[in-house]
């Protein structure tokens, strides 16, 4: 199954100038997941799709 995955996220990783921004965090997460496994450590990035299908809010940020 490892190597299937890695063929599939190669297959995308060719094509990663022409996703759509969305797509390009699914690549990098998949991408992150199989080095992780490999060093035994947490991906360092997790962008898949949210679930949430409700309204989406601003928030304004006073001060940091």
């Amino acid at each position: 199954m490892n190597e299937r995955r890695q063929s599939v996220v190669a297959a995308l990783k060719s094509n990663f100038d022409k996703a759509l921004p969305r797509w390009k965090g699914i690549i990098l997460t998949a991408e992150a997941e199989i080095q992780a496994e490999k060093t035994n450590d947490m991906p360092w990035v997790n962008m898949r799709f949210s679930s949430y299908a409700g309204k989406s809010r601003s928030f304004v940020f006073e001060s940091l």
